[in-house]
């Protein structure tokens, strides 16, 4: 258990918290981290800018954002796309 003052910070200055979810099995806390724009930790699903006002409780509905495992055939299509893109930036050929 959290002692008193640890938990009274967390509801202070706000947390996200990370999950992990295992479809039927089990959903594993990962970890804690600080809230807001200027903490140290970065932007992943959320952007602190763009969602600000998701983020900052401008709205009454909650919102998640999950990244899900990508199948093979879907990963060799993301890299073919990514190489096209790359060669094409590469020989000056993409405006």
């Amino acid at each position: 258990m959290w002692d008193p003052d640890t938990a009274q910070g967390l509801r202070d200055q706000g947390f996200v918290f990370h999950v992990r979810y295992l479809a039927g099995i089990d959903v594993q806390l990962i970890g804690l981290d600080e809230f807001g724009i200027a903490s140290r930790c970065g932007s992943a699903l959320f952007h602190w800018l763009i969602d600000a006002e998701l983020l900052y409780g401008g709205r009454e509905e909650v919102e998640m954002r999950v990244v899900a495992r990508k199948t093979k055939r879907e990963r060799v299509r993301a890299w073919k796309w990514t190489s096209y893109l790359g060669s094409l930036f590469r020989a000056g050929t993409y405006e």
